[in-house]
């Protein structure tokens, strides 16, 4: 991930542009991202993701480190989408927020000090 992508994420105009989108379009964070975020990423945080089909039927999705990130959905494909979706929006928050604290995915490191 380029520092100017990190910048932008960062800048109010982009969580502004982005919130306007969402709200709007229905985009999800992923797609508004581009391909700005690497796909290598999204591919190794979701291959880690734990599966589990609770009592009501329902297909619960979280990835191991991510904490606060999880999913659901009707079949095991619609809930792993959804886990997608939302760990390209949690990583948004994370890097706005300057969180430190982004798993380091196949040596994929999204934390930065700026």
């Amino acid at each position: 991930m380029s520092l100017t992508l990190i910048n932008q994420i960062k800048s109010d105009s982009y969580s502004q542009s982005w919130a306007e989108n969402e709200q709007a379009t229905g985009t999800d964070a992923e797609q508004l991202a581009g391909t700005s975020f690497p796909a290598a990423y999204f591919d190794g945080a979701i291959a880690r993701c734990g599966l589990e089909k609770t009592e009501d039927g329902v297909w619960f999705a979280e990835i191991p480190g991510f904490d606060g990130l999880w999913a659901q959905g009707a079949t095991r494909a619609e809930a792993t989408e959804e886990l997608r979706n939302a760990l390209a929006g949690w990583l948004v928050l994370k890097i706005k927020d300057g969180d430190g604290d982004i798993p380091v995915i196949d040596h994929i490191n999204l934390n930065t000090n700026l």
